[in-house]
């Protein structure tokens, strides 16, 4: 069981999916949002045809200028807002569609002096069935927490996800549930595919299509 990011480039995470194919291994990743209790139920929505998606729009707002993780304990590798944070929200774009973008762009702000790396980044995505997803992430948001809010806009309604709470267009509070409540979810996940030998739901096989997509995303910005 991996914490995200699973690499920081397409080469190193298909590198971990072969070693764990060739050591007949279950390599599950810590996509934890797919865990979500709000993004399951947005995925039976669309699973049942309730509600047809047309726009993901996302803002992720973090205060990360120093090479620190969550708990304020320095990396031994260097931060990527695109391979870390915005692998979450890629995979969970992908997972909500279905399908594999047809189309990928991303542009990153200037590197930070301290860092040399970007820490801010905006990308679009569309997909084949007409559906777009819009992103925007940032370590440099001078906020007292970690903020995200999710915008989905779809044919039947308009769903909001913030704070744990999916509230439609209406106003109703779907689900409220914290985030933190996804991670025992996502932890039996793991020991139940190993029990019953399948295939995890964030298996490491199944996040490649969203490394490919990330890969496409860092290209299109040197472009």
């Amino acid at each position: 069981l991996l914490e995200i990011p699973m690499g920081l480039s397409l080469a190193e995470a298909t590198s971990l999916v072969d070693l764990a194919e060739a050591k007949r291994r279950t390599l599950m990743i810590c996509h934890t949002q797919r865990y979500w209790a709000a993004s399951q139920e947005i995925k039976r929505r669309i699973g049942a045809g309730e509600f047809k998606l047309h726009h993901y729009h996302v803002e992720w707002h973090f205060f990360r200028r120093k090479n620190v993780n969550w708990m304020g304990r320095e990396r031994s590798w260097k931060d990527s807002i695109l391979w870390h944070h915005g692998g979450h929200v890629v995979d969970h774009v992908i997972w909500l569609f279905g399908e594999r973008p047809d189309s990928a762009r991303a542009h990153f702000g200037p590197p930070s002096v301290s860092l040399g790396i970007p820490l801010d980044m905006s990308a679009q995505l569309r997909f084949p069935g007409g559906g777009l997803a819009t992103l925007m992430l940032s370590y440099n948001a001078i906020v007292p927490k970690v903020t995200q809010r999710i915008t989905l806009i779809g044919e039947e309604d308009y769903l909001v996800f913030e704070d744990g709470r999916l509230i439609d267009k209406d106003g109703n509070k779907l689900v409220d549930e914290s985030n933190e409540a996804a991670i025992p979810r996502q932890n039996l996940e793991f020991v139940e595919s190993v029990r019953e030998g399948r295939e995890p739901l964030t298996s490491a096989k199944e996040m490649s299509r969203s490394y490919e997509a990330l890969d496409r995303l860092e290209k299109s910005a040197l472009v």
